[in-house]
């Protein structure tokens, strides 16, 4: 849904939410596990590309138990042409295990949930169908108890999929992502799935459990194992193994199988796979299963970015609703909303630029509105950046600034405030909007307690073009007469900007969560215990694009013998300013460009 209005956007949810149910109306029969016996012909249904359900051979070797009789597990071994390529692959997980009926008939006993790891993954596991559906597990007494394979076992866990995103921000999601632990897979949005319609969902079709959807859906993609009605079990494992959620339930659409025949941890076979509608709920992250119910919608949260390039006066809009779990506790520990915004503003950025020009400069405003709030919480600041042979995304202390204003609001530990929308509009050009200072000169007299005014002098990097700027300074009563520096400080670059300097690694588009206790000033009681304390803090992100001075006081100048001693005397007291990172007074507080560097000009104050 790119480039739609965010009443468009409204207007496609309510839809969606008011269609009819989209799982299968009646509940297919079961089997118990006892009635599954050693050598039985079954098949297995799922979707190996598109939205068609395609079934598979898989016999059953035997019934494994481990510890526990609800561990029992039924071993498998598939074959004909829709795995010779790939075996059991993850994103099968969850697919109906249909086994024949003394009368004829078949009925469900598992869900394909597991991978023992041998080259082919053609053997695997199933769980039994009770198991699924939270009813008493009752192995056969014949069951053989083998507790090192369950223990070998890979469950079909599957990666977290998100698509949409270009080759840059998709590889900077991923490393991310590895460094946090997960695996995450990337995928384009491909006509197919854009176009695709709300699929039923039904035994043997895709499922996703969606953290976002819109322009990016997010989430884990598996097979659906069995419906009653409304409700939907899915996986034959644990997604995240939470218990309650409130994630999104929905269809997802297949584009192929990858093969990876090795079976070894990390290198199984696995659908290429893209959530793409929200068609419920994901009410429970068990042991066994996910389940859900298809109709209502989980709470989400809506996410708005706009870019206009400034160059060519085109604009484009990112639409996304991100599951909303902190009235949970955020049940994994992890904040999808502060994954997926600032990953929208690095895409935006990229897309708006047409790729990382090595100068590129531009503005961005954040807005989050909350329901207990009448004001929202917002910031502006002016981005400056160079990123000459650098694979880091551009802007990317845009998508920073964003992270670290989210990460405010998740540190905040007294409730839950309701976040109604997150806005961020930007504005970019392929040019580095930057001059430095050069030059300070008094205009007049500098007297102490009164106002005197001083002209800076400053080139644009780049072009080199020079400018000057006529500010007035309040000398402070105190500063007593005699010889004194007036210390100009411009904006550092590197502030808002740590991708130029290197600081934030070339592929660090968020805010390192890391880093938040410390900057929120410890841990425990130090806490803000006010939400008023939050939002101020973010609206503190805003920073100033202007000069500040500082007035420095030399009590007793020393007279020099010569002139080359009284040079290396002012290159010392320069030394002794630069990079002073507090200044008295700021005097020049807003400018369209961003002013760095510093300068300092020797006066007599009388």
């Amino acid at each position: 849904m790119r480039h739609l209005s965010a009443l468009t956007t409204l207007a496609v949810i309510v839809v969606i939410a008011a269609l009819p149910s989209t799982a299968a109306a009646e509940g297919a029969p079961t089997m118990p596990l006892s009635s599954v016996t050693k050598g039985m012909r079954c098949t297995a249904d799922t979707v190996i590309s598109g939205t068609d359900i395609v079934s598979f051979d898989a016999d059953v070797v035997d019934i494994v138990t481990g510890p526990n009789d609800d561990d029992a597990r039924i071993l498998i071994q598939v074959s004909g042409p829709n795995v010779a390529d790939t075996g059991i692959a993850e994103g099968m997980s969850g697919s109906p295990l249909w086994c024949p009926t003394a009368d004829g008939g078949r009925a469900i006993a598992g869900a394909v949930s597991a991978g023992t790891g041998d080259y082919g993954n053609v053997k695997g596991y199933a769980t039994p169908i009770a198991a699924v559906l939270g009813m008493p597990v009752d192995p056969p007494a014949s069951a053989r108890r083998d507790d090192a394979a369950l223990r070998a076992a890979r469950p079909l866990n599957g990666p977290l999929t998100v698509s949409g995103f270009s080759d840059p921000v998709a590889a900077a999601l991923r490393r991310a992502a590895t460094k946090a632990g997960r695996q995450l897979v990337t995928t384009p949005r491909a006509a197919g799935a854009a176009a695709m319609p709300p699929q039923t969902l039904r035994p043997g079709s895709s499922v996703s459990a969606l953290y976002a959807g819109g322009d990016f859906p997010m989430g884990g993609v598996g097979t659906v194992t069995y419906t009653d009605g409304d409700a939907v079990w899915a996986f034959g494992h644990p997604m995240d193994g939470s218990g309650r959620r409130a994630l999104g339930l929905g269809d997802a659409y297949v584009y192929t199988v990858v093969n990876n025949p090795i079976g070894a941890e990390g290198l199984v076979s696995y659908k290429l796979a893209a959530p793409v509608n929200t068609l419920g709920t994901m009410t429970n992250d068990g042991p066994n299963a996910i389940a859900g119910r298809v109709g209502k919608l989980p709470t989400m949260i809506p996410v708005t970015v706009t870019a206009k390039d400034a160059d060519r006066g085109t604009t484009l809009a990112f639409h996304e609703q991100i599951a909303d779990e902190r009235q949970l506790g955020n049940p994994t520990g992890l904040s999808i909303l502060g994954a997926i915004a600032p990953s929208m503003v690095a895409e935006a950025a990229w897309e708006t630029l047409q790729g990382n020009p090595s100068q590129q400069s531009g503005d961005m405003c954040v807005t989050i509105t909350l329901a207990s709030r009448k004001k929202p919480a917002k910031f502006c600041n002016h981005y400056v950046g160079a990123y000459p042979g650098s694979r880091a995304v551009g802007m990317s202390a845009m998508s920073s600034d964003v992270s670290q204003a989210l990460s405010l609001l998740d540190s905040y530990e007294f409730g839950f405030p309701t976040i109604t929308g997150v806005n961020v509009a930007l504005t970019l050009t392929r040019d580095r909007t930057e001059a430095t200072l050069v030059s300070a000169k008094p205009i007049g007299p500098v007297r102490s307690g009164k106002v005197a005014k001083v002209r800076l002098g400053f080139r644009t990097l780049g072009t080199g073009k020079k400018g000057t700027r006529v500010v007035k300074i309040r000398v402070p009563r105190d500063a007593g007469r005699g010889l004194r520096y007036l210390s100009f400080t411009g904006t550092n670059p590197d502030v808002p900007f740590n991708a130029s300097s290197g600081g934030g690694g070339e592929d660090d588009i968020s805010f390192d969560l890391s880093d938040l206790l410390e900057m929120m000033g410890g841990s425990g009681d130090d806490r803000p215990e006010k939400l008023d304390e939050i939002l101020a803090a973010i609206t503190d992100l805003h920073r100033d694009t202007g000069i500040a001075v500082d007035v420095k006081k030399r009590l007793t100048p020393k007279r020099s013998s010569s002139e080359a001693e009284a040079e290396a005397e002012y290159e010392a007291m320069l030394a002794e300013v630069t990079g002073a990172a507090a200044a008295s007074q700021r005097v020049l507080k807003k400018e369209k460009f961003l002013i760095s560097g510093q300068t300092s000009v020797r006066v007599r104050i009388r």
